[in-house]
């Protein structure tokens, strides 16, 4: 699932800087390309998939997962919930991992920061090995998971597309 904020002509549906996010999905039942017709995507090999935009998410589902996808979707969350996951507000997002939320399990956010701390070494190597300047754009990157998008936004303001 994909989130977005806003519609703009030359990103589709996808707020942000950079290509057109659509490319990079296929359709669930036949891995044809889509196409952004208003706020739903469309397959361009069968006219009858159809998935649309709930929320700001893509629900790139099959027609007859949905209701099931949903219901584990609710479920998960719930139970998350139950056992104290927060959602952030902006100043906690964005302090993400490095400061952890609380409810999370023992040493959730404490992984999650060592992880990322290693990823931006490793791209910074990358950068330097080949002359990038130290600010400016570094490239594209796509994260694909089922987070809050908290390291799309860091990669986002390390200056990837």
């Amino acid at each position: 699932m994909i989130s977005y904020r806003e519609h703009r002509p030359l990103n589709g549906a996808f707020k942000g800087r950079g290509r057109n996010y659509l490319t990079l999905l296929a359709c669930p039942h036949d891995g044809a390309s889509l196409t952004l017709h208003g706020t739903e995507a469309h397959c361009t090999a069968d006219p009858t998939h159809v998935f649309p935009f709930d929320d700001g998410i893509l629900r790139l589902v099959p027609d007859t997962m949905r209701e099931s996808v949903n219901a584990q979707s609710e479920a998960y969350e719930s139970a998350r919930a139950s056992k104290g996951w927060t959602t952030p507000d902006e100043s906690a997002f964005k302090s993400l991992p490095q400061t952890g939320l609380s409810g999370y399990p023992d040493g959730y956010w404490q992984h999650q920061a060592e992880a990322t701390a290693l990823l931006w070494r490793f791209l910074e190597a990358i950068r330097l090995q080949n002359g990038g300047l130290p600010i400016g754009p570094m490239g594209e990157t796509a994260v694909i998971g089922a987070g809050m998008g908290w390291l799309a936004y860091g990669l986002d303001v390390a200056g990837y597309t």
